[in-house]
């Protein structure tokens, strides 16, 4: 995810909280598709296995401004 300083805050967190309920979901569905079960539901052992197969990786850049 790319921003500039000129980025609105509420903006850049609305976006990031966007991202993380897409992720969210991706592991419920996993979860429930071949676990039959609800993230809070899972073992810990089952929880890696879906953190694993839907990895939550967001990174954030600075984007300079060019004049």
């Amino acid at each position: 995810m790319s921003h500039s300083a000129a980025t609105n805050y509420d903006l850049f967190v609305s976006v990031q909280n966007e991202i993380t309920k897409a992720y969210y979901d991706l592991r419920m569905r996993y979860a429930k598709q071949v676990y039959h079960k609800t993230p809070d539901q899972l073992s810990k052992a089952e929880l890696i296995e879906v953190q694993k197969a839907y990895p939550f990786i967001v990174s954030e850049i600075m984007v300079k401004r060019s004049h």
